[in-house]
């Protein structure tokens, strides 16, 4: 598994535990099939960003890019939640490059 699935993993394992804790009895799918020809792909191929997501909001269709207020702010804490693993994930890898002498 690649360093990128594995935070990708990590942060699903995050927000499940966001989402079960306010949310009983409903499906989630919190990892979602690729979509090339994103912005993402471009980061990662030609700005040769290491860490690069997309994030989709929790929809299945029904509202699109427009969630209805009630949704934002679980939406939000939930995205926050996942931000948060990525930014400790990385400020540890830079952490492990300074202590090793690597830039």
């Amino acid at each position: 598994m690649t360093k990128t699935k594995k935070l990708a993993s990590s942060c699903s394992h995050i927000l499940l535990k966001v989402i079960l804790s306010r949310i009983r009895n409903e499906q989630y799918y919190l990892l979602h099939k690729a979509n090339s020809g994103s912005s993402r792909d471009w980061a990662k191929g030609e700005a040769k960003i290491k860490y690069s997501f997309t994030v989709e909001l929790p929809d299945d269709g029904d509202y699109g890019f427009l969630l209805p207020p009630e949704e934002i702010l679980d939406t939000g804490k939930e995205t926050w939640e996942a931000v948060k693993v990525v930014a400790k994930h990385i400020i540890a890898e830079q952490a492990r490059k300074v202590r090793n002498g690597i830039r």
